[in-house]
This record gives C-alpha cells, structure tokens and sequence, in this order.
C-alpha cells in the first residue's frame, strides 16, 4: 500500500508502527529497516524519490545514451564492492526492489549513486 511521506511523518509523529503496514512501489524506501528495528529518515525517501525522478527525466532524454552511463557505473559498483545488493541506491541503478533490510543507503564519495545521478542531470539539463 503507497502512503504519502507526509502521512508516514504524521503516523511516525504519533507512534503507529509502520513499518509493517507500508510496503511501497519499491521496498527499499519503506520506513522501517528490519534488521536493526531503526527508523529510515524520512530525508532518505525524499531524496530517493527525487533520483527516481531525475533518472526518469534523463531516461526520457536519451534512452540508450543514459542506459548505457547507467550500465557502466553498475558494473564498477559490482567489481568494486562485493556486497553491492546491500546498498540501497544501487537497486536504484539496476532498477530493481531492494529488500527492505539494506545494511547501507548510498555508496562513499566517489562511487555515490547519487553524486552519478546528481551530476548527469545536471550534465544533461544545464545546457538548457
């Protein structure tokens, strides 16, 4: 069930546990991280959200062009960090659901999946 992130907030603010009553589009941005029982910000939906869109808008642009950025960062992540499934953001990448127990959001500075992400929009639509 798709619940607002301003309706998550209100429920988080009054106690109710969540955690097992959502289950977005995608998993990783549930609001519950179920192996250590912690709140996922809600600062991490809102930019999840906000790479999904960007991606959707650069896809648009140049799908085969984007696709092929896409492929090759991947990769790297893959060869360079044996347990690449357990960030979040890299099921961003391969467009795939994370599970909703990510042991990590987002890769360090430089291999950030949203730094890549960040810096192709901006790439792409500063141009403009």
């Amino acid at each position: 069930m798709y619940m607002p992130v301003s309706r998550q907030a209100e429920q988080l603010k009054s106690g109710v546990d969540i955690g097992s009553t959502i289950h977005q589009k995608n998993n990783c941005s549930s609001t519950w991280n179920r192996i250590n029982f912690q709140p996922v910000t809600l600062g991490e939906q809102a930019l999840y959200q906000n790479l999904t869109q960007k991606l959707h808008e650069l896809y648009d642009r140049d799908h085969l062009g984007m696709h092929a950025k896409v492929l090759k960062f991947h990769e790297g992540l893959e060869k360079q960090y044996a347990r690449c499934h357990d960030y979040c953001l890299f099921h961003l990448l391969a467009g795939s659901t994370a599970l909703d127990n990510y042991q990590q959001f987002d890769f360090p500075h430089p291999d950030s999946v949203e730094t890549f992400v960040n810096t192709e929009y901006y790439r792409r639509f500063a141009v403009e």
